[in-house]
């Protein structure tokens, strides 16, 4: 189970550089890959953010949301009652039927080495968006492209049936929209001024900075 201290309520006011990137990405990604009126399924809510700009931009018909972190899970039942919101004690067993859904937004930490975590996702004929990819660091992988980076671990996601449809990136982070169909991988270099949105901030304010004690130190 998820420890509080490692819940996205814990560190947010510690990540404002990085999220204005990073929901910078994920409303270009709403605005463009996302159909309205669509089912989402969210891995897994936090504090929110992702669920407000779905809801704003996207417009789902049904968005069903899993939370670990208690605190995070109250917040969410607060501030969303459109959607359904579910408690878990764990982020692999989760019994869902994924067809259900046309998108399903992974929030948590993805890296090469939990790759064989999509195989619970295995039969899924949606895209999949995972939010929170780490990258290698350009500067110790001098002789290695971003584009061998993404080849390389597309060649990965093959053994689950997946292809790279879509990879934003910045030099700490990226974000990857991934699907059963076989396209060219669009890389998406995010580390300019056009990705640095701070949306993310009124929701925070708006919804939790009265409330928590953790963004006592938290200014727009």
């Amino acid at each position: 189970m998820m420890k509080n201290s490692d819940s996205q309520l814990s560190y947010l006011s510690k990540r404002n550089k990085n999220y204005n990137k990073k929901y910078s990405i994920l409303q270009t990604i709403i605005d463009k890959d996302i159909k309205t009126n669509s089912k989402i399924l969210e891995l897994f809510g936090g504090v929110g953010i992702t669920t407000y700009l779905l809801q704003k931009y996207a417009n789902p018909i049904y968005h069903k949301i899993f939370e670990i972190d208690e605190e995070c899970y109250k917040l969410l039942k607060q501030n969303f009652d459109n959607c359904e919101i579910l408690k878990s004690d764990s982020d692999i067993f989760i019994e869902e039927d994924y067809n259900v859904y046309n998108y399903i937004f992974h929030d948590r930490s993805f890296t090469p080495k939990k790759i064989s975590e999509l195989s619970k996702f295995i039969n899924f004929k949606g895209k999949i968006i995972l939010t929170d990819t780490r990258i290698f660091n350009l500067k110790f992988n001098k002789n290695r492209s971003i584009f061998d980076y993404f080849n390389e671990l597309n060649i990965k996601l093959l053994e689950f049936g997946f292809y790279i449809n879509k990879a934003f990136f910045t030099f700490e982070f990226s974000i990857l929209i991934i699907s059963k169909t076989k396209t060219k991988i669009e890389i998406i270099d995010c580390n300019n001024d056009k990705f640095n949105n701070d949306e993310w901030k009124r929701y925070v304010i708006k919804y939790i900075y009265h409330k928590q004690e953790t963004f006592k130190l938290f200014t727009l």
